[in-house]
């Protein structure tokens, strides 16, 4: 047989090497043009010049793998729904391309801020590497695939200013138990298609099953696993001066189209939970179709704001946004550790992945400290408050897994607070006080943090 007629080197070796190729080409091109590591000069790893005066203070590090798993199947599920319009020709090339680099776009920045902004000691995310683990990249979809995420790639660089050093894209090849169960599948069906005495709806349900099993395995699923690389610089220190009094000054996510990304916070819960209302294939449903799927009673409590930002919108685009990554503003405007001198006294950064009142009382890390946080002015990601309405999420529980609308903090002192506001509005980002870290008075040392109007019930809590 000739090689180029092998399906396994058609779709696993030369596939593998033409999205290895494209990826890392596209990556290089866009660091080159954008990124912050390229105007630094150390966009080669393996030649950093560690005497170059710009770079004395500057120690290199890296951070452990976070594999995301489950985070990217709204995407790829939604991928599908994109090509197949394209395929049936109810979208033109041009519309399906702009949705799909936007679609990946969305779940490279969200990986991207997992990884850069959870670097709370004021490091400068620098790049970030990835490893690709697909099923197939077979014919139209694979190349339509392999197209739109390496100009998301391109977009994500260009707005971060952070490299992407693109690493290897790895073709699985499709999974043998999946493979397996298809056949069996595939043999039922023939044996009960062939029986004069087979029940109608029994028939028509094996082959249901067999359609679905066809279309998982026909599709695109991958995982991703992606680590960030960063300077620090040593001896810059954040920390509380043993002062009485802090601001808890809030970044807030930018918007798409009103809706609101609570990252990659709790996206399993998520994902599962949506699937639970609406069945599989959810994403590509609207609005209007989740509101018909719960009771009457319930589509009342949704809030106004929300019902009118969600209204014609389809579930994955709720359910998902365009991810703020802070880390470059952060680190080199607000902390100028290479420009210069930082115009504010930071004592704290806090990557809210979860729970906020937790998660800022555990990064202030001093028992002598109490929080108080009031969520009051904050917007809570709409695909929440949906959810709460839909399954009578408690507030407590909703704060558990999800940041509540409070992505990002940092603890300042508040005669600082104008001239980081200023600056911040500057780069285009909003930023509120939603509370202050305070120094428990000596007779009060069981005082506890507070937080307040959380969630859709506007809760009080304590923790």
């Amino acid at each position: 047989m000739n090689i180029s007629d092998d399906s396994y080197y058609n779709n696993v070796i030369l596939a593998w090497d033409e999205a290895s190729w494209e990826f890392q080409t596209a990556c290089v091109e866009a660091n080159k043009e954008y990124s912050l590591a390229n105007k630094l000069g150390i966009l080669h790893w393996d030649t950093i010049d560690m005497k170059n005066d710009q770079l004395t203070q500057i120690t290199w590090a890296k951070d452990t793998i976070d594999g995301v798993w489950t985070k990217v199947q709204i995407y790829y599920n939604q991928f599908e729904h994109i090509f197949q319009e394209l395929l049936a020709k109810e979208i033109d090339w041009e519309s399906a391309r702009m949705l799909a680099v936007e679609l990946w776009f969305r779940m490279i920045m969200d990986l991207i801020a997992m990884n850069a902004d959870d670097l709370r000691k004021g490091e400068i995310a620098i790049a970030a590497t990835d490893i690709i683990d697909i099923n197939h990249l077979a014919w139209e979809r694979g190349k339509f695939f392999q197209d739109t995420m390496k100009e998301a790639m391109k977009k994500a660089i260009q707005t971060t200013q952070i490299a992407i050093t693109a690493g290897e894209t790895a073709i699985l090849g499709t999974n043998p138990q999946a493979k397996y169960a298809q056949k069996i599948i595939e043999d039922l069906y023939k044996v009960l298609h062939e029986d004069i005495n087979t029940d109608k709806n029994t028939l028509a349900l094996v082959e249901k099953g067999l359609d679905k099993i066809n279309a998982k395995l026909e599709g695109i699923e991958f995982n991703i696993s992606w680590t960030a690389l960063w300077l620090e610089v040593e001896e810059k220190k954040l920390v509380l001066l043993n002062g009485e009094y802090y601001d808890i000054i809030a970044f807030r996510e930018n918007t798409t189209n009103g809706i609101i990304w609570p990252r990659a916070n709790g996206v399993t819960k998520i994902r599962e939970d949506m699937e639970s209302i609406m069945g599989e294939w959810w994403e590509n449903m609207t609005f209007e179709d989740f509101m018909d799927k719960i009771w009457l009673i319930k589509t009342k409590k949704i809030p106004e704001n929300v019902f009118t930002i969600c209204r014609g919108k389809k579930l994955w685009d709720i359910a998902t946004g365009t991810t703020t990554v802070f880390n470059p503003f952060i680190a080199n405007k607000l902390l100028w550790w290479l420009d210069g001198k930082p115009i504010a006294k930071i004592a704290k950064l806090i990557h809210v992945t979860g729970n906020p009142l937790k998660k800022i009382s555990e990064w202030i890390g001093d028992k002598n400290y109490k929080v108080e946080l009031n969520l009051g002015t904050t917007t809570v990601p709409q695909i929440i408050t949906l959810l709460q309405v839909a399954l009578d999420i408690p507030d407590e529980q909703a704060m558990n897994k999800r940041n509540m609308g409070v992505p990002y903090a940092i603890v300042a002192y508040p005669g600082d607070r104008p001239a980081i506001a200023k600056l911040a509005h500057e780069h285009g980002f909003k930023t509120s006080v939603i509370g202050s870290v305070q120094k428990k008075s000596p007779w009060k040392e069981d005082e506890k943090n507070t937080i307040m109007w959380v969630g859709l019930g506007n809760s009080s809590m304590t923790f």
